[in-house]
């Protein structure tokens, strides 16, 4: 899939069509720019709007309109290019911008684009908020952490806004810059600038295209897709802009109430990125401690050092503990602590072991008794039925070959002490990951691969599909064993069941929310918290939240977003029967648009119990 929209360089100044004033309860008296399209040539661009650069124009007409004679028709036969216009606001303080829109007939669909400036980055007038219109009707939002067909996330279902028919779309941005809320009614009268909006309209939230922060909000660009075969038309007609200031968001769900963020760790000239480990041990005293691990390097197989950092207080406070770290040179590591107190650490990466014709790995682990001031380390072995392949042909210890497969997030223990620690990687023969759950009845040094959860290397045809990895592991409420599969880069998550303690496991189908919506995300983790609420927490797009009320995960609530500008790599612990901590990055160093200055945040939250 080619990009929809290409930005440009500037945007000229010009006049506006009509400067209206409107006064309503919920919007103070301000000024309100308005294209209705009435006094333009028809043939021509709507005074105040330019074409983008390598795009054919948009021009007026007189053969459709949603009130009046005239609309601004966007018509694409190009294989080549787009037809797009980009219209100046000058509208401060965030963005309430509405528009009738009539999709005619689509093959690639339609976007429209916030245009401005994030901080500390030299640009102008570029999409700082992008949405994308889908044939289907569908509404997707980008958060410009991938290139073409990637980094778009859905937001609202097949039909939101439906061909052939005018509906009134809505981006409105409050004077914060943080979020666009998007509302789509084909009720005429929601165009109209300061009307309310309820929640029968509310199709969902968008976060910014990058990390950085949104700076300025300059203007507007609407355009179809760059179709090869077809035609993609759209008509467009009575836009309003007005102020964000007054705009008050959606009621969240209840199901979450998410605290302020806290900066654990930061840097301007060095890394710290994507938390990948957290959980919270009892201290002998009473009261609780929570400890997170993450990385301070590169994001690249070979390179390693870790840090580790302590909350005593619910994680309203953070400190360095760099002294109780196990595994400061490795690539990363899991902390668990176990039902007796301990803490055992399992290292990410295990190594192939020389003489077992690939049927063994090295897998570093490290256990305490004292909370993390002195550690046993052990190098265990894991034994796999099939002959493995090194899951990659770097390595973070130079002559020793990667294992087949990787493990990731915390131990499972069951009422008779035996572990279950997952992990991704390959057999021999595989082409594309597979998830595995491994046992251990020694306390973590050394594992049996149990089974498989999932493989299937013909599920998807697309070119970013990797197979199932990073699968995060909790027992339901019901006693059965849960997983939760990455399938790749903006790619839907699996899951799948075991009712016999992970000796089989169901077909893998994809994690849907109860608005019908597949969510897609990397690095899932699961939680079963104590009050019967099964949580589950994954990121790319921000990080995000969805809650199984029953604590079985076989219903899943809509995506509570908790944070947008972070790599979509994160963790989380409880602290209680109904609160958590969890973890997210201000921008790993791979992300667009990052900030210089990198930083590892906690932010508490508060779950509703089963219901």
């Amino acid at each position: 899939m080619r990009s929809r929209i290409r930005t440009f360089a500037a945007l000229i100044a010009a006049a506006l069509v009509v400067v209206t004033l409107h006064m309503t309860d919920s919007v103070a008296s301000s000024p309100t720019q308005t294209w209705d399209f009435e006094s333009d040539a028809v043939g021509e661009l709507p005074a105040g709007c330019r074409p983008t650069d390598s795009a054919q124009p948009g021009r007026v007409t007189d053969a459709i309109a949603y009130r009046g004679q005239q609309a601004l028709d966007l018509t694409d036969r190009s294989p080549e290019a787009q037809t797009a216009v980009a219209c100046r606001s000058d509208v401060s303080s965030g963005i309430d911008l509405r528009m009738a829109v009539r999709p005619e007939s689509l093959t690639d669909g339609v976007t429209v684009s916030l245009l401005g400036s994030f901080l500390d980055i030299d640009q102008v007038d570029t999409p700082v908020f992008k949405i994308w219109i889908k044939p289907d009707g569908s509404v997707f939002w980008f958060d410009g952490l991938a290139q073409d067909a990637l980094g778009w996330t859905q937001i609202g279902r097949a039909h939101t806004m439906p061909t052939g028919t005018w509906s009134t779309l809505a981006i409105q941005v409050p004077t914060n810059l943080t979020t666009a809320f998007i509302h789509a009614s084909t009720d005429a009268e929601a165009s109209v600038p300061g009307a309310r909006f309820d929640n029968s309209t509310y199709v969902g939230a968008a976060g910014p295209v990058g990390i950085s922060p949104v700076a300025t909000i300059s203007g507007f660009q609407i355009g179809t897709g760059q179709t090869v075969t077809g035609v993609d038309r759209v008509q467009i007609d009575d836009v309003h802009v007005g102020t964000g200031s007054g705009l008050t968001p959606p009621a969240p769900d209840p199901t979450f109430v998410i605290g302020q963020r806290t900066v654990i760790d930061a840097t301007s000239d060095g890394l710290v990125q994507m938390p990948n480990s957290s959980t919270t041990r009892r201290l002998p005293g009473g009261g609780q401690e929570a400890l997170v691990t993450y990385p301070v390097h590169g994001d690249a197989t070979h390179d390693t050092g870790t840090a580790m950092a302590s909350s005593i207080d619910g994680g309203h406070t953070w400190s360095d503990v760099s002294e109780r770290n196990p595994f400061p040179d490795e690539q990363s590591f899991y902390l668990t602590a176990l039902r007796n107190g301990d803490l055992l650490a399992v290292n990410y990466h295990t190594f192939m072991t020389a003489g077992t014709d690939n049927h063994q790995a090295a897998v570093p682990t490290a256990i305490s008794t004292d909370g993390g001031r002195t550690w046993i380390h052990r190098e265990g072995q894991m034994t796999a039925p099939q002959r493995m392949r090194p899951i990659s042909t770097a390595t973070s210890r130079p002559g020793f070959p990667l294992g087949g497969f990787v493990l990731v997030h915390s131990v499972l223990e069951d009422a008779n002490g035996t572990l279950y620690q997952s992990g991704y990687g390959y057999y021999a023969t595989d082409k594309h990951y597979r998830s595995i759950v491994m046992t251990s009845t020694d306390r973590g040094e050394n594992w049996q691969v149990r089974s498989t959860i999932a493989v299937n290397d013909q599920l998807s045809s697309h070119p970013r599909f990797e197979g199932f990895g990073e699968p995060a592991l909790a027992f339901a409420a019901d006693g059965s064993l849960v997983a939760v599969m990455r399938t790749g880069n903006y790619q839907p998550l699996y899951q799948s069941r075991s009712a016999n303690a992970g000796y089989a496991w169901t077909t893998p189908t994809v994690v849907t929310a109860s608005d019908g919506i597949p969510v897609t995300g990397v690095f899932p983790d699961l939680k079963l918290m104590g009050n019967g609420t099964l949580v589950l927490w994954a990121g790319r797009p921000g990080q995000f939240l969805l809650a199984s009320r029953d604590g079985t995960g076989r219903s899943w609530s809509p995506t509570r977003m908790v944070d947008y500008r972070n790599s979509g790599n994160g963790t989380l612990t409880p602290v209680g029967r109904n609160r958590l901590v969890v973890f997210g990055d201000r921008g790993a160093d791979w992300t667009p648009n990052t900030n210089r200055r990198k930083e590892i945040w906690s932010r508490p939250v508060v779950v509703a119990g089963r219901g």
